[in-house]
């Protein structure tokens, strides 16, 4: 093979091997969403936590579910108070995706459940470098038009005031101040002190005549 020919061939080879690395150096990982949910009690909580369910539902059977998803529909169970999470939706396509989120009241009939509806839009759009895919998630709830961090849901129980125990012993009542309440002083060295200062004063008025008879004289 000539040097021409050998030249040509590796000149091809280079091309192949740069237009193989295009897809690979523009490739990203597709985006996903994850949404938080904020489960609140406020009252007398029962013992043990009460199991409540929050629903996750896409408006189209198509769109990007959780993993275990069954039509379009995933089921969280949340147990008490705290933060929990949908698992990850992973988008591969450009589109609007939609989706409502609400909490399954629980059997507790004394407990008024959070009934708030949530719709989750997630924005699937081109990178404007052409690397991939980017997302944006917004949500509202129903009672406002404010965007919201998490789907927030307060169960208000009632509050309970604990009946005592009548085994327990009554408690001892500190006893109230009257004014028949032993006096701390010593009235009698009160008296002795001001009958010693009354003989003094008299006996100094008396020196005091005495000299001026004296000096009268």
């Amino acid at each position: 093979m000539s040097r021409k020919i050998m030249k040509v061939f590796s000149s091809l080879l280079a091309l192949a091997l740069c237009l193989a690395a295009v897809p690979a150096a523009f490739a990203a990982d597709d985006p996903v969403c994850v949404l938080d949910v904020t489960v609140a009690l406020e009252g007398t909580l029962p013992e043990p936590a009460e199991t409540l369910s929050v629903v996750m539902q896409a408006d189209d059977a198509s769109y990007p579910m959780p993993a275990g998803a069954v039509d379009g529909t995933y089921t969280m169970s949340v147990s008490g108070a705290g933060t929990y999470s949908f698992p990850t939706i992973t988008y591969s396509r450009v589109g609007v995706y939609t989706y409502t989120i609400w909490q399954e009241p629980g059997t507790d009939a004394t407990c008024t459940y959070d009934d708030t509806v949530y719709t989750l839009t997630v924005y699937v759009t081109n990178r404007e470098d052409g690397t991939g895919l980017d997302s944006t998630a917004i949500l509202y709830p129903d009672a406002s038009g404010d965007k919201a961090g998490s789907a927030t849901f307060t169960n208000v129980y009632p509050t309970i005031t604990p009946t005592p125990d009548p085994t327990d012993p009554p408690a001892t009542a500190t006893p109230t101040p009257t004014g028949d309440a032993p006096k701390t002083g010593d009235d009698s060295n009160i008296a002795l002190w001001a009958g010693i200062v009354a003989l003094c004063a008299c006996g100094l008025g008396a020196v005091v005549v005495l000299r001026k008879k004296e000096s009268a004289r």
